[in-house]
């Protein structure tokens, strides 16, 4: 199942380092502007980097990913059609389609993905009173076989603190822990990437049920946004990304 999970971050959560709001430095940065601000390229210190590109609705139309030599590595094109919206890949050797079924709010009811005949997968979301995503059902066949796993998660003040994953044989844990005072500034470039609300806060630490957990610096411009950051985990590794920022 771990291998599902890693297939279904790497095409639902695309570039989720770009627009994940870590553990902040030591310095204050000022008060984050009011404007709509989106990430546009993230730089990965091995000079791999993303680049998304939105319309006028701030709503994501294109993803790619290039490595350190500008090879491009996968793209992606949004398409939306009233609640509908269609992710298909453009080239490259994925060739996977994305379907989300929106609700009221923007945010994914459903979604259905496919890959080539490798696996075929359907999700069902849930949401509180609140608007927080509190189940997403993920149930399909992979590789030829049947799946049903289950993941749920628990907020506090706007905050998703603790995700509970249950396949029907492992269940793993991951908890999240946040700079209260400080806003998170990348929440709508994270919402045009999953069409899922975002945290109010900015990540502090990430903690594994094994033991394993990721801390994350940034600096910040003038105006609050991150524009760099410094991950660390358990085993001191160390791994850097710059973000460029568009505001309207």
């Amino acid at each position: 199942m771990k291998k599902l999970n890693l297939m279904l971050i790497a095409f639902t959560l695309l570039a989720g380092t770009a627009c994940k709001k870590d553990k902040t430095d030591d310095s204050t940065p000022s008060t984050p502007s009011t404007s709509t601000c989106l990430i546009t390229k993230d730089v990965s210190d091995d000079g791999s980097h993303s680049e998304f590109t939105y319309n006028s609705s701030n709503q994501l139309t294109a993803y790619s990913s290039f490595t350190a030599a500008d090879t491009s590595t996968n793209n992606l094109t949004y398409t939306y059609a009233g609640n509908k919206v269609t992710v298909t890949t453009v080239g490259g050797d994925l060739p996977i389609t994305q379907t989300h079924y929106l609700n009221s709010k923007g945010f994914a009811d459903s979604t259905i993905i496919s890959f080539a005949g490798l696996f075929n997968l359907t999700m069902l979301y849930t949401y509180n009173a609140a608007g927080e995503l509190t189940e997403q059902a993920v149930s399909g066949d992979f590789m030829g076989s049947p799946i049903e796993q289950s993941i749920t998660y628990e907020y506090t003040a706007g905050n998703k603190t603790k995700e509970t994953t249950d396949d029907g044989t492992n269940t793993t844990v991951t908890t999240y822990e946040y700079y209260t005072d400080k806003a998170n500034a990348g929440a709508k470039s994270e919402q045009a990437l999953s069409f899922t609300p975002a945290s109010k806060n900015m990540l502090k630490k990430t903690t594994n049920d094994d033991g394993t957990y990721t801390d994350v610096s940034y600096e910040f411009d003038a105006d609050g946004k991150p524009i760099k950051s410094t991950e660390i985990d358990n085993t001191s590794t160390i791994v850097k990304h710059t973000f460029t920022w568009s505001c309207k």
